[in-house]
């Protein structure tokens, strides 16, 4: 055979559009009729690399390339993922609302407690109208057969369990 109507692996390769190793696999396996080594190359029939491209369109014709299953397989997850992202979308807004219901119960519920803190201060003040005992002075010495006392250790006595509830609810 001369060398005018045999192309090279390379050239094989751009004409069918595959790789260079695909070409030297099809010319190992006796793929292309009349292909010859020479000088460790292989060269190949034009001819051939026309038939093996014909057998190559009618393959892809009959069946779906690689390509086109990717674009299924990948048209699918597309559309599981949309999926999953409404799902996720509709979660985020279901908590968004409790979030929104919370915040709304919870403020309530702290002005309730400001507003009964401020009563039970209201219950617990000694009236201001009738002084029940006549204080010293604090700066005054106290007599020394009397026992000094802490000015809010009186009050102290008198908390209601209520308020120590309170306390230890909100932490105040």
């Amino acid at each position: 055979m001369d060398g005018a109507d045999t192309i090279s692996v390379g050239e094989a390769a751009e004409l069918l559009n595959v790789s260079r190793k695909t070409i030297t696999n099809y010319a190992t396996a006796g793929r292309f009729k009349g292909a010859y080594k020479e000088r460790d190359r292989w060269r190949i029939p034009l001819s051939e690399v026309e038939r093996v491209r014909e057998e190559l369109q009618q393959d892809h014709r009959r069946k779906p390339g690689k390509k086109q299953k990717e674009d299924t397989g990948t048209t699918g997850l597309i559309e599981l993922l949309r999926g999953q992202v409404e799902d996720l979308r509709a979660d985020r807004d279901a908590w968004r609302e409790q979030a929104r219901r919370s915040d709304y119960l919870l403020g309530g519920a702290l002005e309730r407690t400001r507003e009964l803190e401020g009563r039970l201060r209201e219950i617990e003040a000694p009236p201001l109208s009738e002084p029940s005992e006549v204080r010293e002075s604090p700066v005054s010495p106290a007599p020394a057969d009397t026992p000094t006392q802490h000015p809010a250790a009186p009050r102290a006595a008198t908390q209601s369990p209520l308020r120590g509830l309170l306390r230890r609810v909100f932490n105040r």
